[in-house]
C-alpha cells in the first residue's frame, strides 16, 4: 500500500522529516528516484545529473530557477537490508544551502494479497538546515513526494498541476487540528 506515513518539522533541530510507504520493490524505487530520464515528471529538469559522490546535480525547477546540489555520499546496498541512500548539498539562488537526506529501505509491512508477497519501501526524506524557510517546505516536498508516486506508479501527474496541488496540502496543513500535519 501506498501512502504518506508521516510528516514532522523539528524546528529545534531545523529539519523537516517526511516518511512514505510505497507499493514497489525497493529496487525499483531507488531507481527511478536517481533515474534522470524520470526527474522531470516529480522534481524539475536536470540540467546536469552526476549521482555518484563528489558528483554535482542541477535541475531547472521551472522558467531557470535552478537548485545545485553536491553529492556527499551515496550508498545502494543489493545485500541483505536493500537499503540505499544519497546525501545532497541543496541550494537556490535565493536561499542559504540545506542539506537533503535521502533513504529508500524494505519494509515489514507488506501484504499478501493471494498472489504472493507485496513489496513495501519505505522512503525517508530529511532536510536538515532550513531555518525560517522549513514551513515553505512542507506543503513542497509532499508535493513533490505526491508526482513521485505518480510516476513511480507509470501514471505521471500533469505538471501544470503541481503549484494547484502544492496550494492545496498548504491549505490542508494550515487548517490541521492536532498532529494531522504540521503547522
Amino acid at each position: 500500500m501506498t501512502m504518506l506515513l508521516g510528516c514532522h518539522v523539528d524546528r529545534p533541530g531545523d529539519v523537516l522529516t517526511i516518511e512514505w510507504s510505497l507499493g514497489y520493490a525497493q529496487s525499483s524505487v531507488w531507481k527511478h528516484l536517481t533515474d534522470p530520464k524520470t526527474l522531470n515528471e516529480w522534481l524539475g529538469r536536470p540540467m546536469t545529473f552526476d549521482a555518484r559522490a563528489g558528483g554535482e546535480i542541477i535541475v531547472d525547477h521551472d522558467d531557470g530557477y535552478l537548485c545545485r546540489s553536491e553529492v556527499l555520499s551515496v550508498s545502494h546496498d543489493h545485500g541483505t537490508s536493500h537499503a540505499s541512500s544519497v546525501e545532497l548539498s541543496w541550494e537556490f539562488p535565493d536561499e542559504p544551502p540545506s542539506r537533503l537526506s535521502l533513504r529508500v529501505f524494505d519494509s515489514d509491512s507488506g501484504v499478501d494479497d493471494g498472489t504472493g508477497h507485496t513489496p513495501i519501501t519505505g522512503l525517508l526524506l530529511q532536510h536538515y538546515g532550513l531555518g525560517s524557510l522549513i514551513d515553505s517546505y512542507v506543503a513542497g516536498w509532499l508535493t513533490h513526494l505526491t508526482y513521485f508516486e505518480a510516476s513511480l506508479g507509470a501514471t505521471p501527474l500533469p505538471p501544470g498541476q503541481f503549484w494547484a496541488l502544492c496550494a492545496t496540502l498548504e491549505r490542508l496543513r494550515a487548517s490541521a487540528n492536532g498532529d494531522d500535519l504540521p503547522r
